[in-house]
């Protein structure tokens, strides 16, 4: 599964952000738009409001929980690396993203072929303490379009 960039929205972009006037235009003609006072924490840095959570929680470097596990291409002996810092999303996951334009790598550990991506394979494999490892091809990311996995927890 790559993703399709050319549908894909951003928020940055025109089109975007007209619906989204349009979409204020008819909640201030349907009279669900209030004007009033009030008072909101800002960030001056960032020049943007800061959320309810961000006022109560504070500023505080936090380690968020993050993954690397192994999904098995179906009908291949090959191994996608996927990372998340989601963990707790693992059983309802039913897709993996590829950049259809970056490059990946399928690397030799040990008896298994790793699919990893190629600007992140050095530091990857220095995190997961693996010294021993061959890269046996480089391939573009949209070359896992259509590829179906065996996702199973």
């Amino acid at each position: 599964m790559s993703f399709n960039q050319e549908n894909a929205y951003w928020t940055y972009e025109d089109e975007y952000i007209e619906r989204e006037w349009q979409l204020l235009k008819r909640a201030d003609e349907s009279g669900i738009l209030t004007e009033g006072f009030r008072v909101v924490a800002y960030c001056p840095s960032c020049q943007t409001s800061l959320s309810h959570s961000e006022v109560n929680q504070g500023y505080e470097m936090v380690q968020d929980p993050s993954l690397y596990y192994k999904v098995k291409l179906q009908d291949e002996d090959v191994y996608l690396i996927v990372w998340t810092t989601m963990p707790f999303t693992l059983v309802t996951d039913a897709m993996v993203g590829f950049n259809p334009d970056e490059e990946y790598v399928h690397v030799s550990v040990g008896n298994e072929t790793w699919v990893v991506g190629k600007i992140r394979l050095e530091e990857f494999m220095k995190e997961v303490k693996v010294e021993d490892y061959k890269i046996l091809k480089t391939v573009n990311g949209s070359e896992f379009e259509g590829k179906n996995t065996h996702i199973r927890y």
